[in-house]
């Protein structure tokens, strides 16, 4: 592995005026997506705000005093938000369901989110009072106001103690609004879901792909794309006909060091050997 550089990634103010005035009152100026760090994201489009494994909190276990510290902060806090629409789970290792997190954002003004989540994690939700929650298996549709909503398939796990090991389930959110299709693919290992899951619902806009905790592959292979899997992963979403991904997980918490995956990735893209210039990879 190469070494990590020796200062931070710079980051991009955001602008905090212009994300709350993006998607305000069912309205959107223009669809977006805005990277918050590890699997973090924010998507502005179909008139609402969809907010994706949200992780706020400066570590990511059952406690705050231990477990993986993030390197950089949240380019946004919670309280800069503008009113999220809806939250969507991937699954509940710590690093992609925070309780801290969940719990303020379901406290915003105007009420909570409508919170989607796999099947058999609604009750973690219901018993921490968060009541407006649709629970869905792989391939089961949704609905919100502006947008269907699907659950599909990962190849991963969930386990949040001991013993309850893939006792709830895990994936990805395909979000369809009148314009847009987002394809949020949450954590995976490289599997031939990837290639239904494109055939299902072409004209993927804007994948999200995780492109870290890869290595060593011994270990993280069967639950962790690497980043020419991530290429793979967006060539048979679909996606790549629209020319757009936006690469997380990498960076905050999580153990391969970022330079690696900073060059990794691009250096995947370009072996390849096809256009991908308009990839969208946004730094928070």
């Amino acid at each position: 592995m190469p070494r990590p550089p020796a200062s931070e990634v710079a980051s991009v103010p955001v602008d905090l005026t212009a994300l709350q005035a993006n998607c305000n009152h069912g309205q959107c100026v223009k669809p977006q997506a805005m990277w918050l760090g590890h699997a973090t994201g924010l998507l502005q489009a179909g008139g609402s705000n969809l907010l994706f494994d949200p992780v706020f909190s400066e570590r990511a276990l059952l406690f705050s005093l231990i477990g993986p510290k993030r390197h950089n902060p949240p380019p946004v806090a919670v309280k800069d938000l503008p009113y999220m629409d809806a939250v969507f789970i991937s699954h509940n290792h710590y690093e992609h369901l925070d309780k801290t997190s969940v719990l303020t954002v379901s406290q915003q003004p105007g009420g909570s989110p409508r919170l989607f989540v796999p099947l058999g994690l609604a009750t973690w939700f219901k018993d921490l009072g968060m009541n407006n929650v649709v629970e869905l298996d792989w391939w089961d549709k949704g609905h919100m106001s502006g947008a269907d909503i699907h659950f599909v398939p990962a190849h991963h796990g969930s386990a949040r103690g001991l013993f309850d090991t893939n006792k709830s389930l895990w994936g990805g959110w395909i979000a369809t609004t009148a314009d847009w299709r987002f394809y949020f693919a949450g954590d995976a290992g490289w599997s031939d879901d990837f290639v239904d899951i494109g055939q299902r619902f072409p004209g993927i806009d804007l994948a999200a792909i995780p492109i870290g905790a890869y290595a060593p592959r011994w270990f993280m292979g069967e639950q962790h794309v690497n980043p020419k899997e991530a290429v793979d992963l967006y060539q048979a979403s679909g996606a790549k006909r629209l020319g757009t991904s936006l690469g997380y997980s990498w960076h905050c918490q999580q153990p391969v060091p970022c330079v690696a995956r900073r060059r990794g990735y691009p250096a995947a893209l370009m072996a390849d050997g096809n256009n991908h210039t308009p990839k969208v990879e946004l730094s928070p």
